[in-house]
C-alpha cells in the first residue's frame, strides 16, 4: 500500500488531489541586473519546486487542530520521514503560498524590463488573492491556490525569453 492509500483511509483526509504539471518557461534574466541574478534564479528554483505539488485535503476546522493531527500522524513509525515531507509539500500549506508570493515579490523588485506595471499588477493579484485564506472552506481554498498559481505561471511567461516568431 502506498503512502497516499494509508493517508486516504484517515478520517481526517477527504482526499488528495495531484498538483498540476507545467511547462516552465526559459526566463530572460535579461531583465534583472547582473548583482541580482542569484537572487532571481533562487525564485525561480523556488517557483518551479513549489508550482506542481499536490493538495492534501482535509477535514480539520482549524490550523491548531490540523497542526495536532499532523504532530500525531507524523509520529506514527510505519510513516517514517515520508509522510511529512508530503505535508511539507502540500499545496495548501500556508508556508508554501508565502514562498510563491514571496518569490513572485522579490521577482518584480528586481525587475528591471520593459512593462514593469503589467508585472506589478499580477503580483498585486497574487498577494490580494490569499488574504481571506484562512476563512474559506477547504475547497474554496484549493480553488484559491489553483489561482495563486495560474497567476504565477502567468509571472513566469511574462518573464520568458521572447521567441522569435
Amino acid at each position: 500500500m502506498t503512502i497516499e492509500e494509508i493517508l486516504l483511509q484517515d478520517p481526517h483526509i477527504v482526499r488528495i488531489e495531484p498538483g498540476e504539471t507545467w511547462d516552465f518557461p526559459e526566463i530572460d534574466y535579461s531583465y534583472f541586473t547582473h548583482q541580482d541574478k542569484e537572487y532571481v534564479n533562487d525564485c525561480i528554483t523556488t517557483l518551479k519546486d513549489l508550482l506542481p505539488n499536490a493538495y492534501i485535503v482535509d477535514n480539520c476546522l482549524n490550523h491548531r487542530e490540523r497542526r495536532d493531527w499532523k504532530w500525531e500522524i507524523s509520529k506514527k513509525e510505519e510513516y517514517n520521514d515520508t509522510i511529512s515531507e508530503m505535508f511539507r509539500r502540500d499545496s495548501l500549506r500556508i508556508n508554501n503560498i508565502r514562498g510563491i508570493t514571496s518569490s513572485v515579490m522579490l521577482l518584480t523588485s528586481c525587475y528591471i524590463g520593459p512593462n514593469k506595471e503589467k508585472l506589478e499588477l499580477l503580483e498585486d493579484e497574487i498577494n490580494n488573492g490569499w488574504k481571506t485564506y484562512d476563512t474559506n472552506t477547504a475547497e474554496q481554498k484549493v480553488m484559491l491556490v489553483k489561482s495563486l498559481k495560474q497567476k504565477t505561471y502567468a509571472v513566469l511567461q511574462f518573464l520568458a525569453v521572447k521567441k522569435a516568431v
